[in-house]
């Protein structure tokens, strides 16, 4: 599941974007341990794909 919202920051009242992704799901052909791993690797090319060339430029990420 995938959500994204807009915000504030408490802190300096600045515009943000909330970006929220939940994976779920159970293999019995895999240890916990490498399932937390295939999901985070999952989380970050889903947020990887989901940004623009300029965002990964600001934020340093290429």
């Amino acid at each position: 599941m995938v959500s994204v919202q807009t915000g504030t920051r408490k802190d300096n009242s600045k515009e943000i974007i909330i970006f929220q992704v939940s994976l779920r799901g159970y293999s019995k052909n895999m240890n916990m341990d490498s399932w937390f791993e295939k999901a985070h690797n999952l989380l970050i090319e889903n947020f990887s794909e989901s940004i623009t060339k300029e965002a990964k430029k600001k934020w340093e990420l290429e």
